[in-house]
């Protein structure tokens, strides 16, 4: 696996956990920024006013432990590890986060576990949250997850996720691969069968100005679809993943 795959899986992470919106208000970095443990409590114990302030989301570069033999199925592993720093101090003041890093933690992992990025997926790791020693007054955590690149023969996956808009202006999801389960969340949490917040999809869902929704669809053997993110918008527009569609009085199937 090349430096630029490992490098846009780190990006790629980064992107993800800054759209996660219970962590709008951390610091999320990247540890190729030359930042060091020390360089992170000093950002955060001096940043004030209206800045974020108090914890740091810290996405480590991608390291592969072991590559596997040449054999079907995964033939790469590689380990993806995110520090979680808090300085309890100034993150639970007025001027704070107010996340505690062990919330934090929770809600990273949830935001990586079975996400698909590229030709890899996410999964986390058999002891995925664990609390590292740190400096007076800050509380760290490093959650760890590994993602394993498929070859392309073994690529099978439910089809991406549709979103359209019904008569009654209520949110449509659709999947392209019949039978496929279809799970949705409104937390920003993971949205499949693990997660017992998550939402199994029976039907338009009731939507409202600021909402974000997060889905995703599964079927046993493949692999699940790639999670979408939705976010509704009072103006009468939808986004997805980012990119705004303008709803009018028919279904929009994107």
């Amino acid at each position: 696996m090349s430096d630029t795959i490992l490098r846009t899986l780190q990006a790629d992470a980064m992107g993800i956990l800054k759209a996660v919106p219970g962590l709008a208000l951390a610091q999320v970095l990247s540890a190729d920024e030359g930042l060091t443990e020390s360089d992170v409590q000093q950002k955060l114990s001096h940043l004030t006013g209206a800045e974020k302030i108090g914890l740091a989301v810290i996405v480590m570069q991608p390291e592969i432990p072991r590559a596997e033999k040449n054999l079907p199925g995964p033939v790469v592993r590689v380990e993806l590890s995110i520090q979680v720093i808090e300085s309890v101090l100034i993150n639970r003041s007025a001027n704070g986060t107010l996340i505690p890093a062990n919330v934090a933690s929770l809600r990273v992992l949830a935001a990586l576990h079975q996400q698909v990025i590229g030709n890899s997926i996410l999964y986390a790791d058999q002891k995925p949250l664990e609390p590292l020693p740190g400096k007076k007054g800050f509380v760290t955590y490093l959650v760890t997850v590994y993602a394993e690149q498929l070859s392309a023969a073994t690529v099978e996956r439910v089809q991406p996720l549709a979103f359209g808009i019904d008569e009654d202006s209520d949110l449509v999801i659709t999947t392209a691969t019949s039978g496929a389960a279809i799970y949705y969340t409104t937390n920003g949490n993971f949205p499949g069968p693990s997660n017992d917040a998550a939402t199994l999809y029976s039907g338009p869902v009731t939507i409202a100005d600021g909402d974000f929704i997060r889905a995703a669809a599964f079927l046993s053997p493949l692999n699940p679809s790639s999670i979408s993110n939705v976010t509704i918008r009072i103006d009468g527009e939808i986004t997805l993943n980012g990119e705004l569609v303008t709803m009018s009085g028919e279904t929009i199937f994107l």
